[in-house]
């Protein structure tokens, strides 16, 4: 089953996009985990656009009939917005074994309609790798033989992954940019004396961090709206505060 979406509750939850569900039989494998008609059940959902909040519509564009071509007005709407969003989901199961497989990526999303309360995420990557067994699928290098899989891109070492780029302006009193990821998952390996395998491991990486806190700064999108990759903090109208700096952690 596919198609395209859209869907306006009340300018509460307005939503567009498209999906796609299978349901089959896939074989395969990783070179460790081996599927032979394991049961599938696979979610694609493309080009999504979410609001959640007051005040926005669906524009019907061109085509009122064809929601292909909708989008979401917000120019009144206060909320949260999400923009390009895609989803892959896949249950597997083998057996008394299951195997799910999560990816999420955002373009860009941001708080809207607040005067001088600026939120943005950009570049959004979440990945989920679970098993009830004992080995999780490595979906990047899994090769399918017959059936389908979403092209994820996380192999077996994740059990979550979250990153992106986010930028904060809270009325010029705190300011705030950078990138961040969080890892949990398992890792191998030795420095001569300890020995490590498949231990558990939580990694988290901040990035290009910049940090301003008093009155009258704000933040420079360096003429890329929607993404804050490349943000930075604005003091030259006049700021007045504490201004901090990290390439990484």
């Amino acid at each position: 089953a596919s198609g395209d979406v859209s869907f306006d509750a009340f300018g509460f939850v307005v939503v567009t996009g498209s999906f796609g569900l299978t349901k089959g039989q896939v074989s395969g494998d990783d070179g460790t985990v081996f599927l032979t008609d394991a049961d599938a059940l696979t979610l694609t959902l493309s080009n999504v656009n979410l609001f959640v909040g007051v005040g926005a519509s669906i524009d019907t564009g061109i085509l009122p009939i064809d929601v292909a071509d909708d989008a979401i007005d917000v120019s009144n709407a206060i909320g949260f917005n999400v923009a390009s969003a895609n989803l892959s989901l896949a249950l597997i199961t083998d057996g008394t074994t299951s195997y799910t497989g999560i990816e999420l990526t955002v373009a860009s999303a941001s708080l809207t309609g607040i005067p001088d309360l600026t939120f943005e995420v950009s570049t959004l990557l979440v990945q989920v790798n679970q098993t009830s067994g004992v080995s999780k699928i490595d979906w990047a290098g899994f090769t399918v033989t017959a059936g389908t899989l979403p092209a994820f891109t996380m192999d077996e070492n994740v059990d979550l992954k979250a990153s992106g780029d986010v930028s904060l302006d809270a009325f010029g009193v705190l300011v705030v940019t950078g990138g961040f990821s969080l890892t949990t998952g398992q890792v191998s390996g030795s420095d001569g004396t300890t020995t490590l395998v498949d231990a558990q491991a939580v990694l988290v990486t901040l990035s290009n961090l910049e940090l301003f806190v008093g009155v009258g700064a704000s933040i420079d999108n360096n003429a890329t709206t929607n993404i804050v990759t490349d943000d930075s903090i604005d003091t030259s109208d006049s700021a007045v505060g504490l201004r901090s700096s990290l390439s990484s952690l």
